[in-house]
């Protein structure tokens, strides 16, 4: 399956259902980082604790800035983990993005 997912030739029944779930536990204060259960046959699983005011040093400075960790699970039978740890690295770089572009 995953040689004709490189070649691009999966069937339609091969693809079909849910691929990626993100599951946001954040919403409970106390939760500040787990790590979700992937559900087969997905790909990955984003878990998103909550959103918490952190020390951090920025420039040399210590800042408080609100912060909330992020755990990736994947399939390394489908994905590699380095391309997972990519889509992390860009997830973050376009949150940063967004939190300093002003509307």
């Amino acid at each position: 399956m995953i040689g004709r997912t490189r070649e691009g030739k999966l069937r339609a029944d091969e693809m079909q259902g849910g691929t990626f779930t993100v599951s946001n536990l954040g919403i409970v204060e106390q939760v500040e980082r787990f790590t979700a259960i992937l559900n087969p046959p997905q790909v990955g699983i984003l878990a998103i604790g909550a959103a918490t005011e952190r020390p951090l040093v920025i420039n040399h400075g210590l800042h408080i800035r609100t912060t909330a960790y992020v755990t990736l699970s994947a399939d390394h039978r489908i994905i590699d983990g380095l391309i997972a740890a990519r889509f992390l690295e860009a997830m973050d770089r376009r949150l940063h993005e967004f939190a300093t572009t002003s509307y």
